[in-house]
């Protein structure tokens, strides 16, 4: 019974252990492809915006397509139309038209078509019927307000302005993904660097426990120092459940930045903190060579410039609006007839029956848009110049904060590397003048705190100016640093 009761509990513990959960070793290189294997809702809504940007440019060119058209028509008459024309009675007539429109970047458009019609007309005792068939070529200039295509070319760069800033916006979008993905990675790296360190510490615990147990058993130890090392290794116990913790939500943010990741466990496989320091340092370095703000190396500065250029563009759209419009269309074509569709075609060819029309056509906006306009420009111009004025400020104050606060967090690393090899010897004479009896265990406990914390700070400084490297080139994403290309 006991062997039975045995098994259930160890099966017990092996489904419920987390180590059913698929196992990934995460590596940082790894983090774009497993990003771009994801969906993110960020990124999704960033990628739909330029899909619908180009849809719309798209859109535009497909006017300068050749467009295929046909026409039909019926024609009837009702009433007294003898009254009207006394020659004769216009019975129904039936026309068709097809042909070919074509649209030129130019402000211009060309439009090339052929139409038959019958036409019946009914004499006192006498009913005639005619054909006819009529090639036509035609040809329309925009004299003012398209004149050359400058409207047109315009839109199309507005258009163009929308699917560039769209495409740079999705780019900066996955830029800062990557890197928040980066800043939970090294987090978690962290935490696994500070269990590690916990754990040594409550070994050490748990041995000194033991021997104090022993001690005491043996009449050389009270109560009380059993009772300080219990107490330690309970609170050392107490820190690694919280370092799991912070551990398993820092994975659970990542996871949401990386779906793929759900339900697996995230083991770090190349991210130890103490091995990152010559590549930052390298990074930093290279940032403090800007005594200015590098710009060039921010998609900030060239989204500043595709949105001043869309502005341009507006503006040209909005004078234009106020413009009329004139507009020059030609028109040729020759004329066959005859009493049979057969014969009309030859007959277009044949006579000599040809005309020639040119129309000039003329429009004004009435009313005063002029105001209307100024309004809308003034606005854009102040939404602009409000979004320039932040990121040039954002861009200038956080390289500054970079060159001013970068050396003290160097400088506290390298404090406490120091700190922790005199920690270490005090460690050891402090352990060995105990175990000669010479100090109470109160020193001792206190020496391996101060040298557990110093570790911990330690830690805690080199994922600082992790972060600190990480959200720089968040903003100055094409900086080139080692540590920026993964």
């Amino acid at each position: 019974m006991r062997w039975k009761c045995f098994v259930m509990l160890v099966l017990c513990g092996f489904f419920s252990s987390p180590l059913l959960a698929e196992a990934i070793k995460l590596d940082e290189a790894s983090i774009p492809k497993l990003l771009a294997e994801s969906p993110q809702s960020e990124l999704s809504a960033s990628l739909a915006k330029e899909a619908a940007s180009r849809f719309q440019s798209e859109s535009f060119d497909n006017q300068y397509h050749t467009l295929g058209f046909i026409e039909g028509a019926y024609e009837s008459h009702s009433g007294n139309w003898e009254q009207v024309s006394p020659t004769g009675v216009a019975k129904p007539a039936i026309s068709a038209a097809f042909g070919l429109r074509k649209k030129m970047p130019y402000g211009i458009q060309v439009e090339g078509s052929v139409s038959q019609y019958k036409r019946s007309t009914e004499f006192p005792g006498i009913s005639t019927s005619s054909f006819g068939f009529i090639p036509q070529l035609s040809l329309k200039i925009d004299l003012w307000k398209n004149l050359a295509g400058s409207y047109d070319q315009s839109q199309k760069s507005r258009f163009q302005s929308h699917v560039d800033i769209a495409s740079l916006e999705s780019k900066l979008q996955t830029h800062l993904l990557v890197n928040q993905a980066r800043m939970l990675f090294w987090e978690i790296a962290g935490v696994d660097k500070r269990v590690s360190i916990v754990k040594k510490m409550q070994e050490a615990a748990r041995t000194q426990e033991k021997l104090a147990k022993q001690r005491q058993d043996m009449s050389i130890a009270d109560s009380g120092e059993l009772a300080l090392y219990s107490s330690k290794s309970a609170e050392r116990r107490a820190k690694l459940l919280s370092l799991e913790y912070q551990r398993s939500a820092l994975v659970e943010a990542l996871s949401q930045i990386i779906p793929v990741l759900n339900g697996k466990e995230v083991l770090i496989s190349a991210g130890r903190v103490d091995q990152i320091g010559p590549k930052v340092i390298a990074c930093s370095q290279a940032i403090k060579n800007y005594p200015k703000a590098p710009t060039k190396f921010s998609p900030y500065h060239k989204l500043i410039k595709l949105l001043e250029d869309k502005l341009s563009h507006e503006r040209e759209l909005n004078q234009a609006h106020l413009k009329g419009e004139l507009s020059l269309s030609a028109t040729y074509s020759k004329t066959g007839s005859g009493e049979q569709y057969s014969e009309t075609f030859k007959d277009s060819w044949e006579s000599n029956r040809s005309s020639r029309k040119l129309l000039l056509n003329f429009s004004y906006p009435l009313g005063n848009k002029q105001a209307a306009y100024d309004h809308k420009q003034a606005a854009d111009n102040f939404s602009f110049q409000s979004q320039k004025s932040q990121w040039e400020q954002s861009l200038n104050a956080k390289h500054k904060h970079m060159l001013v606060s970068f050396d003290y967090l160097v400088q506290a690393v390298q404090t406490q590397k120091m700190n922790t090899q005199f920690l270490y010897r005090s460690l050891k004479s402090v352990e060995k003048k105990y175990a000669q009896a010479r100090l109470d265990v109160y020193q001792l406990i206190g020496e391996q705190e101060r040298s557990l914390n110093n570790d911990l700070a330690m830690v805690d400084t080199q994922l600082q100016i992790v972060k600190a490297v990480l959200e720089y080139l968040s903003l100055f994403s094409e900086f080139p640093c080692e540590f920026n290309q993964i």
